[in-house]
């Protein structure tokens, strides 16, 4: 029994779990319809090194995008990371439909920007509440009327504005989620129960 504990015990430990979350999600707001193709987007700061495994577009009503959208991530200084393609039946979550990408890495405090290519006539969220995930730190908002999906360089000044485009990230060091931290409580108090109970017996057997 000790020995199934300490297996356990191990594997929660060295088979640590990744916390992957979307970079921001959004409350409230107001639906925009587009009359021109339009890139946008957002920039945000990295708040440690993490990893992109996705990058995504907001799908107003979940019914799908008029057209296949293109979605890239740049650095700062307008040098493209990934590119994506989001179609209308990739999965949809919190609003945002996504598309896996080979896996980048972003460096702790760096600063990159995120946006897609929306076809008009389409729908976009703006002027909306923004939730970061603990990873990343929204910045501001971008937009440029083009029909080829370029780095979006004005700042349209308005919290919350253009979703758009978004990313789900995966810190570099593990975060254990709840399962294995239990499972690794279990595993510790049934191996300080057995002791307990062997010295209790050596006791009473004086």
């Amino acid at each position: 029994m000790i020995r199934i504990l300490c297996a356990l015990a191990f594997l929660a430990v060295a088979q640590p779990t990744y916390a992957d979350t979307i970079g921001v999600t959004t409350a409230g707001g107001d639906t925009v319809l587009t009359f021109f193709d339009t890139v946008i987007g957002w920039s945000f700061t990295a708040n440690t090194d993490v990893q992109v495994g996705a990058l995504g577009m907001w799908d107003e009503g979940g019914d799908g995008f008029l057209e296949d959208v293109n979605v890239g991530l740049w650095t700062d200084s307008g040098t493209l990371l990934g590119l994506a393609t989001v179609g209308s039946t990739d999965g949809l979550d919190a609003g945002f439909r996504f598309a896996a990408i080979p896996p980048i890495l972003l460096t702790g405090g760096n600063s990159y920007t995120v946006a897609g290519l929306l076809r008009a006539p389409d729908y976009y969220r703006a002027f909306t509440q923004v939730t970061n995930s603990p990873f990343i730190t929204w910045s501001d908002s971008r937009a440029v009327n083009t029909n080829v999906l370029i780095f979006p360089t004005e700042i349209t000044g308005r919290e919350g504005s253009y979703f758009g485009a978004n990313l789900r990230v995966t810190p570099v060091a593990p975060i254990p989620e709840p399962a294995s931290l239990t499972l690794l409580g279990l595993g510790l108090a049934g191996i300080g129960a057995r002791r307990w109970y062997y010295q209790k017996c050596e006791v009473s057997a004086r």
